[in-house]
């Protein structure tokens, strides 16, 4: 492995073994109990990871909220990609700038309140090359993750075994048992545990304005019946690169592919498509003899019709929070705050009062 080049941060077997189980608990104790290492010991262990290249957060089902999720491909806009002022713009959940030969691009997963997807597009303001409606989102679990192997310190993937285990995998995603519109209280709250999963709830109500009591009961009935697990995830080093890569497969094969893609640390998203059943977008971010193994598994595999690099990716992404304050009303999503932030960067207003909050993800 080419240790000297920077695509994962080392942990240790400890680190390892406590990792494994953050996907399945939201308390430093449930932790504790389930990896047996003291709670003081395992909260020590987790912040020093975070502030090594590793970030975790909560996964929640998003179109149980009714929410739409969509892939952009756009031409790069700075206003978008570095807007003024400290501004964030409600409902892009990640911003990746990448290159096409010499042409700077934008990849931007976003969410739009269901059947209202045009109008958010639109409302950008940007040149798109194409949108697509997602219909899942795979990601890496790494406690479950079968092309993951943990070697001298290093999570590593091997796509030799990709055509053993691609007859194995289930495409399943677990959904919500809720399915209704969150409140601005459930909002917030999920806003809270897309940045930190472990967020003692009780340190943030004092800010919020909301009473312990009434977030208790928000949490337990309504947002952690949209929770679907944590995720753990490496942060893109700054000497490492990315590929943007689009997979043509057999049609309806397109979820049991993007699933194998992400049981490797290489690839800790892949999309499919609503609307083209046959094509997968996925970003790798992978040691180059990954990036060899992967490519060649493509070429043989028989599923695979065709894949191309869509662009590279030189810069960390920016992703965040979906929004929340006064984003629904009357049991609707709005989108008044989308067009209010973007009249503020067009106009580079520099004092306005906003009627939402999104939080950058670091």
């Amino acid at each position: 492995m080419e240790r000297f080049i920077e695509v994962r941060t080392p942990i240790s077997p400890t680190e390892y073994t406590i990792l494994k189980h953050v996907p399945r608990v939201r308390k430093y104790a449930e932790l504790s109990k389930a990896t047996g290492i003291s709670i003081s010991y395992v909260s020590l262990k987790l912040k020093n990871l975070l502030k090594h290249n590793i970030r975790i957060r909560a996964c929640f089902d998003l179109k149980a909220m009714k929410l739409s999720p969509i892939l952009i491909l756009a031409n790069y806009t700075e206003h978008i990609y570095n807007p003024p002022h400290g501004i964030k713009i409600p409902y892009i959940l990640k911003l990746v700038k990448f290159y096409s030969g010499k042409k700077n691009k934008l990849f931007i997963y976003a969410v739009s309140p269901k059947g209202s997807e045009d109008e958010l597009v639109e409302a950008l303001n940007i040149s798109v090359d194409t949108y697509h409606i997602i219909d899942t989102v795979y990601r890496w679990k790494i406690d479950t993750a079968k092309l993951t192997e943990y070697r001298d310190n290093i999570l590593i993937s091997n796509y030799e075994k990709l055509p053993q285990i691609l007859p194995e995998i289930e495409p399943y995603q677990p959904t919500s048992t809720l399915k209704r519109i969150p409140d601005m209280i459930d909002l917030w709250l999920i806003a809270e545990l897309m940045r930190d999963p472990f967020v003692k709830i009780s340190t943030r109500i004092k800010e919020a304005g909301i009473r312990q009591q009434v977030a208790s009961y928000h949490l337990s009935r309504h947002v952690l019946k949209y929770h679907l697990y944590n995720i753990v995830e490496f942060k893109p080093q700054a000497s490492s690169k990315s590929l943007l890569l689009k997979i043509h497969v057999r049609k309806e094969e397109n979820k049991r592919f993007a699933k194998a893609l992400t049981e490797s640390p290489a690839v800790q998203e892949a999309y499919t498509l609503a609307t083209r059943k046959d094509t997968i977008y996925a970003i790798l971010t992978a040691y180059p003899s990954e990036e060899v193994q992967l490519f060649k598994k493509l070429v043989e595999l028989d599923i695979i019709e065709d894949f191309e690099i869509v662009g590279l990716i030189l810069e960390p992404p920016k992703e965040y929070t979906i929004p929340f304050k006064n984003v629904v009303g009357y049991g609707n999503w709005i989108l008044d705050p989308l067009y209010a932030a973007i009249r503020a960067i067009n106009k580079n207003l520099r004092r306005v009062k906003y009627s939402y909050k999104v939080y950058e993800l670091s």
